[in-house]
């Protein structure tokens, strides 16, 4: 067939696992040496992640904050189980491991960028870290990506001081945040990380119900006002 992989990706894979299990198991059969990818966002049980180092050939691993706070805004769960599954990624399945990866969101997580690279050198050193700029997109349609100055900023910054040895970094979306937004996170009292509440000023401008983005419990989570299928025509 001329194929040597596939991969899985975004929304997020591993919710759809029994499904991808059963098309790899098949490929396979026509195909024994094909490649399996996954890039993940890291949100799930140990179980699952289990499941996944033992189908995959290859795993990229996104971590998006490493502030509760800031995780939460930005997606709508906390970030406990994703440095968990990163530490047990590192330790049970390195040879999985294709690349850790953190999308730079200027003024919400660009300060954590280095907390990030810090935790991941403290498992394992030799793990490749790549730093990527944010595109304007979903609810944060509006918001700006960074300059090619501060990724540069930050690349060499967390090369630097994080321990990793294998860091690398490019990209740049200039844009500016716009005046309600700011003013709207300036408003919110129900995170006190100066990130989150940008993060989470998007949410509510776009609809979002809940003070604190648990996503998991709120009574609106399938009929998600905030789920925005056309960013653009919000008026940011």
């Amino acid at each position: 067939m001329g194929v040597d992989r596939m991969s899985f990706t975004g929304g997020e894979p591993t919710i759809h696992l029994p499904y991808i299990r059963e098309a790899v198991e098949h490929a396979r059969e026509q195909m024994p040496e094909v490649g399996v990818g996954f890039a993940t966002n890291g949100f799930m049980s140990l179980n699952i992640l289990q499941q996944v180092i033992q189908l995959c050939s290859y795993v990229t691993f996104e971590i998006k904050a490493f502030n509760d706070d800031t995780h939460r805004a930005i997606t709508g769960a906390p970030v406990e189980p994703v440095l968990r599954n990163a530490e047990y990624l590192i330790r049970n399945g390195r040879g999985r491991i294709r690349a850790f990866r953190t999308i730079v969101i200027p003024g919400i997580n660009d300060e954590e960028i280095e907390d990030i690279a810090e935790f991941i050198a403290s498992i394992d050193p030799t793990v490749p870290l790549r730093i990527i700029p944010f595109r304007p997109n979903y609810i944060l349609y509006y918001h700006p990506g960074p300059t090619s100055a501060r990724m540069e900023e930050i690349g060499k910054e967390v090369s630097k001081k994080s321990g990793l040895e294998n860091v690398w970094w490019g990209g740049y979306y200039p844009m500016e945040i716009s005046k309600r937004v700011i003013e709207t996170a300036r408003e919110l009292k129900s995170m006190n990380h100066k990130g989150a509440k940008l993060a989470l000023a998007y949410s509510r401008l776009a609809g979002c119900i809940s003070s604190s983005r648990n996503c998991g419990e709120c009574p609106s989570r399938t009929n998600c006002p905030a789920a925005l299928k056309e960013p653009w025509l919000l008026d940011l």
